[in-house]
């Protein structure tokens, strides 16, 4: 689910992270694993920003990235505590002339789940594997009012190919 600062996942309240605020940035919440992602959708001019905000990311040029950080949240019991997240940064401006696809989008949400399942000890399961990456970049897609539905009205007609000598066409 896609949550904004102040709301509550489990039992922390987001926060945010300091000097994110500038940048167009979403948080998605994974109930059944109660962890957060965020995206970040960066132009130029917020490169400096970022690499304030993210100091691992200094340097590196914008495009596609997947980096695991924190995020200060709330608890009633912890006070302000910096919780885990992984950040998947998806440039909307980039020197290198680079283009976002969908599966660069993917790309990205295989980096997160790693980053995610070394964090939690999980073994890799295909079919759980398979269920996050889907779920996250659906999500990512959501937040970036992106359909995430195939028109299969688009698709190409299967023709019949007429076989030539052995079975060539």
């Amino acid at each position: 689910m896609i949550v904004k600062r102040g709301d509550k996942v489990g039992s922390d309240t987001i926060i945010g992270l300091k000097g994110l605020e500038r940048i167009s940035h979403w948080y998605i919440y994974n109930d059944m694993y109660d962890k957060i992602f965020c995206l970040v959708t960066p132009d130029k001019s917020d490169a400096q920003t970022l690499y304030s905000a993210m100091p691992i990311m200094n340097g590196i040029d914008l495009f596609a990235h997947c980096v695991s950080g924190g995020v200060i949240v709330r608890n009633n019991t912890r006070g302000f505590y910096d919780r885990k997240c992984y950040y998947i940064i998806l440039s909307r401006e980039n020197d290198g002339g680079n283009e976002i696809t969908f599966g660069t989008i993917a790309h990205e949400c295989v980096h997160a789940k790693q980053y995610m399942f070394e964090h939690i000890g999980e073994n890799d399961s295909i079919e759980s594997e398979a269920y996050l990456v889907d779920w996250l970049v659906n999500s990512v897609l959501e937040c970036l009012g992106m359909d995430r539905l195939v028109d299969t009205e688009k698709w190409p007609v299967n023709k019949k190919v007429k076989r030539g000598a052995k079975g060539k066409a």
